[in-house]
């Protein structure tokens, strides 16, 4: 059994069977496709890691770049979420999005923007490199909008 296959496995073992299910998924396109890059491996570890320890995080979107990096994504809705947005100016009147790239290094790469601006409501925006670790507190405005069960 290969490295990449051991991760989805333990993916399931910590009951994150459908992100599991959109690894493996990725993974055979990838595999059909001859131009698609390789999935790094150190990518894949610490996707895996992040979503065994933050489980509430609802499924996202899963992709590779062009360099072969994880990347997970997440539509955010302006009126849904377990929380109200901080101040009522923002959010918009559509829907944002929150996505996350999972580099070498324990880094990771993050974009986060809040629905489109009218009518006396204004954009959030963050983005940047970080700490995987530090993931978390950069996103939170962002995270407090996802629909979680």
């Amino acid at each position: 059994m290969d490295e990449a296959q051991e991760i989805v496995d333990a993916l399931r073992a910590f009951g994150r069977d459908e992100l599991a299910a959109r690894i493996a998924q990725l993974q055979e396109l990838l595999a059909a496709d001859p131009d698609a890059p390789d999935l790094i491996l150190e990518s894949l570890q610490s996707f895996a890691s992040f979503f065994t320890h933050e489980d509430r995080l609802p499924v996202p979107e899963v992709g590779a770049g062009p360099e072969g990096f994880l990347e997970a994504e997440w539509q955010i809705p302006a009126n849904g979420g377990s929380m109200p947005a901080p101040d009522g100016r923002h959010w918009g009147s559509g829907d944002g999005i929150l996505a996350i790239k999972f580099l070498s290094a324990g880094l990771v790469q993050f974009a986060a923007t809040s629905g489109p601006a009218g009518q006396g409501k204004e954009r959030l925006r963050a983005g940047g490199i970080l700490p995987k670790k530090d993931i978390m507190s950069a996103v939170q405005p962002f995270v407090f909008r996802l629909t979680i069960p």
